[in-house]
C-alpha cells in the first residue's frame, strides 16, 4: 500500500555557503545585492531574497554563484523548473560543482524524473567522491526505479561517509519494508531515531514495520508518534488506520482514514484501507466506491482492484468480479489469491454461465504453481475445478492431497473439504451456494392480507380454468375419434354395395 516518494526526505541546499555577513541597507554592486539575499532567505523572505539575487545577475551576468543561489529560492518555492533553468545556467558558467550539480538533481527527484536525478547525483559524486547526500539520494532513484540492490549499495557508501547521518539508515529501513525483511527494517528505523529522536520518517516506518510483523499495539504506537511530530501527512494516519483494521477497531480505523483523505484527496493508501475496513463491515457498496476511487487516482493499484473483485463476488456480480480478478492479474502477473478465487468462482459459481471447469483448473494450477503445492486452500479450489470439469479421480486426488495437512484438516475448512471430498467420490461437484444475508439486498414489501388473499383467488381461478380447457380438449379427443372411425367404415360399406 505504499506510493511513490512519500518518505522523500528533505535536504538543505548546499548550493552555496549562506555567510552572516550584515545585510547592507542600500546595496551598491552585485556583492551587497547577494548578502543582502542571503540575508532574506534566512529569514524565509523567499520574493525578496529572489529579487535581490537578480538584481546581481543583472549586475554581473556570469555570477553562477547569483545563479545558483536564486535557484535555491525556487526550489524552496517548489518551483522546481525555474530551479532546474537557474541551476542549468549556473552549471555551464562553472560546469565543476558538485553542488550544484546535487541540487538541480533534487529538483529532478522533486518532479520525479528519476532519470536525470540519477544522471545529476552521479556526476556530483565524480566531482566529490565523498559526497554522502549524494550516494542517499542517488539511492532514493534507484528506489524508486525499483533497483534495490543499487539502492542498499548507496545508501551503505552514505553511512560509511558519514555514520551520523540518519536519513540513509530511514531509505534503507525502506527498502528492507518493502522487501518485507521487517527485522533489518526495525534495526535501520531504530538507528535512525537514536540518531535523530525527531526524524518523523523513521518512527513512520518502524510502526510500519512492526504491523507487518502482526505487532499491531507497538505499531499503532510508533505511528502515533510520528502524527505527533507531523500531523499533516496523510500516510501516517492511513498507516495507523491499516494497525487499527487489524486490532478490529474498526470505527478508529474509519477515523484516520477519514482524516488522511482530508489532508489529501487523491491519497490513495486512505481510499484502500477505508475499503477494506467496509468490507469488513458488509458495507460492500461504500467499499466498492472507495475501491473505485483508489482506482481512478492509481489505475495501476493492484489491491484495489483485487479488493473490490472481492466485493463484486459477495455481491454476486459475478461478471464485474471477474473483470477485476483478471485485472489484478494483468498487473501482477504472480497475484496468487486472485488466480484461486478467479479459479474458485469459475468451479463453483451458483450461476452455470460462469462455470467454466477447464478455465478453473488453469488457475488453479497456477495458483499452486506460485505456492509451490503447498497450500491447502489452493489444493482444494484444485480439487474443486476437476470436479466441475467432471474429472472426479483427480478432484478426489487432490482433496485428499489438501487434508493431508494437519492444520487445514482440523480447522472449518477441513471439515468442510471432507464433505465436498463426499460429492465427489459421489460423482458429484460442488456449489457455493451461499446464504442471502451475505448479499446487501433490501426486505421485501409487506403486503396486507387482503392482496395476499387477492393472489391466491386469482391463481384459484386460473388453475381452474386450466383445468377446465385440458378436460374439454381430452373429452373431444375422446369422443371424435370414434365418430370418424365409423365414418370412415359406412362410407366404405356404401362403396361396396
Amino acid at each position: 500500500m505504499t506510493t511513490r516518494s512519500l518518505l522523500l526526505v528533505q535536504f538543505v541546499l548546499v548550493s552555496a555557503p549562506l555567510g552572516l555577513w550584515a545585510a547592507q541597507p542600500e546595496p551598491s554592486d552585485a556583492h551587497g545585492f547577494r548578502t543582502r539575499g542571503q540575508d532574506w532567505q534566512k529569514k524565509g523572505e523567499s520574493d525578496k531574497a529572489r529579487a535581490d539575487f537578480t538584481r546581481a545577475i543583472e549586475l554581473e551576468p556570469e555570477d553562477a554563484w547569483a545563479y545558483a543561489a536564486r535557484g535555491g529560492v525556487w526550489f524552496d518555492t517548489k518551483q522546481y523548473d525555474k530551479a532546474i533553468d537557474d541551476f542549468t545556467r549556473a552549471l555551464r558558467l562553472e560546469p565543476k560543482n558538485a553542488n550544484t550539480y546535487y541540487n538541480r538533481g533534487l529538483s529532478y527527484l522533486r518532479k520525479e524524473d528519476d532519470d536525470k536525478a540519477e544522471q545529476d547525483f552521479t556526476k556530483a559524486i565524480e566531482l566529490k567522491p565523498d559526497f554522502a547526500a549524494a550516494f542517499n539520494d542517488r539511492g532514493l532513484t534507484w528506489f524508486h526505479k525499483k533497483e534495490y540492490p543499487k539502492a542498499l549499495d548507496d545508501y551503505g557508501v552514505a553511512l560509511r561517509l558519514d555514520p551520523k547521518f540518519a536519513y540513509p539508515l530511514v531509505n534503507r529501513g525502506n527498502v528492507w519494508l518493502h522487501n518485507k525483511d521487517y527485522d533489518k527494517a526495525i534495526a535501520d528505523y531504530t538507528g535512525a531515531i537514536d540518531l535523530n529522536p525527531g526524524l518523523f520518517a523513521a518512527h513512520l516506518g518502524r510502526g510500519e514495520a512492526r504491523t507487518g510483523q502482526r505487532d499491531y499495539d507497538k505499531g499503532v504506537v510508533d505511528i502515533t508518534t510520528a502524527i505527533r511530530l507531523n500531523p499533516t501527512n496523510p500516510r501516517s494516519h492511513s498507516s495507523r488506520a491499516f494497525a487499527l483494521f487489524w486490532k478490529q477497531e474498526y470505527e478508529k480505523a474509519l477515523a484516520d482514514c477519514d482524516e488522511s483523505i482530508r489532508l489529501d484527496p487523491r491519497h490513495v493508501p486512505g481510499y484502500y484501507t477505508r475499503g477494506i475496513v467496509r468490507y469488513r463491515k458488509k458495507e460492500h457498496d461504500a467499499a466498492i466506491a472507495d475501491f473505485s476511487e483508489a482506482i481512478r487516482h492509481d489505475p495501476q493499484n493492484v489491491e484495489s482492484y483485487f479488493e473490490r473483485a472481492k466485493s463484486w463476488d459477495t455481491k454476486r456480480e459475478y461478471g464485474k468480479a471477474l473483470a477485476d480478478y483478471t485485472d489484478t492479474i494483468r498487473l501482477n502477473p504472480t497475484h496468487v489469491d486472485a488466480y484461486n478465487l478467479r479459479a474458485w468462482l469459475r468451479a463453483t459459481c451458483d450461476r452455470v454461465v460462469f462455470r467454466i471447469g477447464a478455465l478453473a483448473v488453469e488457475d488453479a494450477r497456477r495458483a499452486c504453481e506460485l505456492s509451490e503445492w503447498k497450500n491447502p486452500d489452493h489444493l482444494d479450489t484444485l480439487a474443486a475445478a476437476h470436479a466441475q470439469k467432471g474429472e472426479f479421480a483427480e478432484a478426489i486426488r487432490w482433496e485428499q492431497k489438501a487434508l493431508e495437512d494437519p492444520t487445514y484438516s482440523k480447522s472449518p475448512g477441513g471439515e468442510s473439504a471432507r464433505a465436498r471430498l463426499r460429492l465427489y467420490e459421489s460423482g458429484w461437484s460442488y456449489i457455493n451456494l451461499r446464504p442471502q444475508t451475505d448479499v446487501e439486498v433490501p426486505d421485501p414489501p409487506v403486503q396486507p392480507w387482503w392482496q395476499r388473499g387477492l393472489y391466491v383467488t386469482i391463481g384459484s381461478i386460473g388453475v381452474g380454468v386450466v383445468m377446465l380447457g385440458c378436460g374439454l380438449v381430452a373429452y373431444r379427443l375422446r369422443r371424435g375419434r370414434p365418430a370418424k372411425a365409423m365414418n370412415r367404415r359406412w362410407r366404405e360399406e356404401e362403396f361396396d354395395e
